[in-house]
Parts: C-alpha cells; structure tokens; sequence
C-alpha cells in the first residue's frame, strides 16, 4: 500500500486549491494554502471530510477507536465481520438476523471476486460494442466500503485509489490491503460530492452501489467527470427502485411499486429498520436524467448485463439459466432484447457506463 507523501495528487475538497503537509506536535496534517481549512492524518490516513460530510460522524470516529485497538490482534475477516470490535459500541437499534445471514452469505460467496468481476463484465460489454478493454492506467474506487474491489483492480490497473466517507470502513480496507500485500493502492477518506483530488486523474472511475446513499448524486456525476481523463470511463452500478426482483437493502420485492406509507410498514417489520433515512434508491429514468445532467451529457449507455457473458460471481439456478439464454445460438439475441431493452426498467440495478469524451465530440451521442 503506497500511502506515503502523496501531496501531488490532493487538492483542497472545499476550494479546489493546493494542499501543504503540515506537522501539529507528532501529527500530521493536511493544510490548505488558500481557505485555511486543515485535514488531519489518522491511523496513517488521510481524512479530508468535511464538518457537514457525514451525519454520522462521532458515531464513526468511536467505531475507529475501537477497531484499532483490534487491528493486529485479528485478521481482516473478522474485523469485517465487526467482532470483537463491535462489541464495545453503543446499540444502534435490532439487527435482523436473517437478514445479516443472507448478507454474510452472500460476501462470502463473491469474497475475493468482486473486482474481477465487474471488470470482466464491462470489459466484455465493450468487447460486444467494438470498442476497446478499459485502460491499464488510474482506477478510482469511489465509495468502495471495505476495499474487496481493490484486489482485482489492483492486478488490472497501475494504480489504484481507494475512499469511503466513513474512516472505520477504510481502516478495515487498510487491513485487507495489507493482508494481500497490494503495494499500488492509495487509500484515504473522502466525501465523493467533494473530492479532494485534482481534475483529469483518473482513467476509469468504479461507483458500485454508492449513488442511493450519497445526498446529492448529481454531485458525485458531476465530480467523476471533472477527475477523468478524456477517453476516460466512469461506472456506475444503480440497484434499481422499481426492480421486480428483491431489493439488496430491505428484501423487499417490488420495493418502488409499493406506495411508501406500506413499504415502510413492511420494512419495519421484517427488517427492524425504523425507516429508510440514507438509502434513497433511484429509478432508470431518473438515472439517465442525472447523467444527462451533467458534462457527460449523452455519452453513455445503460445496461443490465453484456449479452456475452459466459460466467457469473455468484452461483445459483437463475445465473446458470441467464448465461445459457445469452449464450444460447438460437435464443440469445431476443433474451438480450428483452433484458437490456424491453423490461430494462425493472431488473434488479443498471449499469451506466459513461465516457469523458475530447472537447470536439462532446456535443454528440456516444452509444459506447
């Protein structure tokens, strides 16, 4: 992990200017030269949120007292897992305990695929359009949790950068990095509305599952486009609001057809959550129109899955079933047409692939 001095590629995430290291007694810190605002260095981190980034934030910063007091005693599963760590923090409410085995199940399954995974899917989407494999440059993991994308992009990508809003997510990241000796990734804390990194950095930016809990997403669009290149692609993986299939936060099917006032009756009861502050999901309309929204305008496309696909992270009957149909000679082109085009509104999530395209194609529609 090179988290080393890296002042050359943070800038202020407040007023966008040069950022100096600076020493406070044994600590260092980050200080901006212009606005004054001061960024501080925990556990070997750099956390540049802001005073209004995270609700949350005591909460966090308790949870990071606490988990470095376990970090070398246990490995990287369990502190992920939250014990013992966990133990020693305030109740935060009951745990649904069926659905935390669905979960955990679930992480195990995919574990150490993750970042393979999702490379291989975009990869083998553009291979389908004629277009070429993602460049083997910067990748940016923007709201990445706890860091299991790293290990795939870290073998695709010369470098990789790495951040979550909340620290204690990032220290656990901190951990799996190390365990798998991963020697080109940067990690820090960071607000992705606001990002403390400077314009045209990066060459393919990955946001998976991030753009319901952010406050504004047209914000973190916005911020993805000013740090790529040109030719640059930013990904971005949207679980969909009126997905037939069951929602990943509350397992709930249909969760957007249901009118609010019964969704959160049926939240509540089968999976304890008081309500539904800090996941607001979003529809395939409502994506196409914050991407449009932006600088990247009309350069992108939305899809479920590559009609090329020829494996899947996850096992189970229904995947094996979906690579057969789109693999299948005689059926494959109209599965693909019902799934990408027809009923796209209502599978599970929408994968947005948008390109930062040179000043002279900016105005025109780009189907990548």
């Amino acid at each position: 992990m090179e988290n080393g001095n890296l002042i050359e590629n943070f800038i202020c995430p407040h007023c966008k200017d040069i950022l100096l290291v600076r020493k406070e007694g044994q600590d260092d810190f980050y200080g901006c030269r212009s606005c004054g605002a001061s960024f501080p260095v925990f556990f070997g981190i750099p956390d540049f949120r802001l005073s209004d980034s995270y609700e949350d934030y005591e909460y966090d910063m308790l949870s990071c007292r606490e988990l470095i007091k376990s970090y070398k005693q246990y490995d990287f599963k369990t502190l992920w897992k939250g014990y013992p760590w966990k133990n020693n923090l305030p109740s935060r409410g009951k745990v649904n305990i069926k659905f935390e085995k669905i979960y955990w199940k679930m992480e195990e399954e995919t574990f150490l695929k993750h970042g393979y995974a999702i490379l291989y899917k975009i990869n083998r989407y553009l291979e389908l359009k004629n277009k070429p494999a993602l460049t083997r440059g910067v990748s940016f993991e923007a709201g990445g949790a706890y860091g299991l994308y790293t290990l795939g992009f870290s073998q695709y990508f010369k470098r990789v950068f790495f951040t979550d809003l909340s620290l204690r997510n990032v220290i656990i990241a901190k951990k799996f990095i190390e365990e798998k000796k991963l020697e080109n990734v940067t990690i820090f804390c960071s607000d992705i509305e606001r990002l403390p990194v400077r314009d045209n950095m990066f060459d393919f930016i990955h946001c998976n599952g991030v753009i319901e809990h952010v406050r504004n997403p047209q914000n973190i669009i916005n911020e993805a486009y000013r740090t790529l290149k040109k030719d640059g692609i930013y990904m971005i993986l949207s679980p969909n609001k009126y997905s037939l299939w069951i929602e990943p936060h509350y397992r709930l099917i249909g969760y957007g057809f249901w009118p609010k006032s019964i969704r959160m009756v049926l939240v509540r009861k089968f999976r304890k959550v008081a309500d539904l502050k800090g996941t607001i999901l979003i529809s395939l309309r409502q994506l196409k129109m914050l991407i449009r929204r932006s600088a990247f305008k009309n350069s992108f496309c939305v899809y479920f899955l590559p009609k090329n696909l020829k494996e899947t992270s996850r096992l189970g009957l229904v995947r094996k079933i979906t690579v057969f149909l789109f693999n299948s000679f005689i059926i494959g082109d109209i599965f693909d047409f019902f799934v990408n085009k027809v009923f796209i509104s209502v599978m599970p999530y929408h994968i947005a692939l948008c390109s930062k395209k040179r000043s002279e194609e900016k105005n025109n529609e780009v189907n990548l």
